[in-house]
């Protein structure tokens, strides 16, 4: 019973994200949805399940709902250039390539430029540019910055058969995308100012260890893509093999990865747990381990 209640819960879930990206359910309906079902469910015992099923899939909605709106929010239609500030909350990077997400944007009125609306998330990239790698590799998770920027609009790829990255852009809560202009004048305020939440997740950390896994060699390099989503080690001929397989989802950190290391946190604290008599004793071990699971369902995506 509870086997099939969790499969449930997982496909409601999986529902509820489907119609939120079909623009089907947003943000409030989802809310108000799920509150008045969980209020339901407290005055009726008996329909628990059934609404909490229903309530899972009101959630998966405004999971996905809430990043949908907030790209949507400001929408350039056009290119400009602005001064821009706001905390890092996103890494990707490549061979020959850096990816840093704003979040919390907004331009800043200062001489020369006027005060223009910017989307509150904005992706910023470059591409083989040593100056503006250098500069967007110092940008560190939570780390507050300011750069004059050139933003673009969300265009979608005209190219048969490539994948639909203005989609992907959307469903982060991206906006719009971004390019450093004069990278020297970038102002990169220390991290440490930043709350202790936003200090957990480390860029330098990801990067560290796909370094060091990299220099190993080509099986390294594969390590550090499958396992932390870094890409930089990895051959092009590689990287053209998963694409030719139709698998080259493997090399990021995606919800196959997510749910293998909570399966795994999930075996491993279980089976750690059984040994120890005081605990089974007293205490549902089970719910130790899920706990365990939900912390490293966490803690991986994090840190990418």
């Amino acid at each position: 019973m509870r086997r099939s209640l969790l499969s449930g819960l997982a496909l409601a879930f999986g529902l509820g994200i489907l119609a939120a990206d079909r623009g089907i359910w947003g943000t409030a309906s989802a809310l108000q949805a799920g509150l008045a079902l969980l209020g339901i469910g407290c005055c009726w015992p008996r329909a628990r399940a059934s609404l909490a099923v229903v309530i899972a899939f009101a959630a998966g909605a405004a999971s996905l709902a809430t990043n949908v709106e907030t790209s949507r929010r400001v929408r350039p239609d056009r290119t400009f250039d602005a001064v821009v500030e706001g905390r890092v909350c996103g890494a990707s990077s490549g061979s020959g390539w850096i990816s840093r997400d704003l979040c919390r944007a907004s331009s800043q009125g200062v001489a020369g430029f006027d005060r223009q609306d910017v989307p509150p998330r904005i992706r910023v990239t470059a591409f083989h540019e040593p100056g503006a790698l250098a500069i967007l590799r110092a940008w560190s998770a939570g780390g507050r910055v300011r750069a004059r920027l050139r933003i673009r609009p969300l265009v979608p790829l005209r190219n048969p058969g490539g994948r639909p990255r203005r989609a992907a852009l959307v469903r982060r809560g991206i906006g719009a995308r971004a390019s450093l202009v004069a990278p020297p004048l970038a102002v990169n305020w220390d991290p440490g100012t930043s709350t202790w939440i936003s200090r957990l997740p480390s860029i330098g950390f990801r990067d560290r260890l796909g370094t060091r896994l990299s220099e190993r060699g080509r099986g390294g390099a594969l390590v550090a893509a499958i396992g932390i989503g870094d890409r930089r080690g990895l051959a092009a001929g590689d990287r053209d093999a998963f694409r030719a397989l139709g698998v080259s989802h493997l090399l990021a950190i995606s919800g196959l990865h997510v749910v293998a290391v909570a399966a795994l946190a999930d075996f491993a604290s279980l089976a750690c747990l059984r040994r120890v008599s005081a605990l089974t004793a007293r205490f549902d071990t089970r719910r130790i381990a899920a706990g365990a699971a939900l912390v490293g369902a966490t803690a991986y995506p994090a840190m990418g």
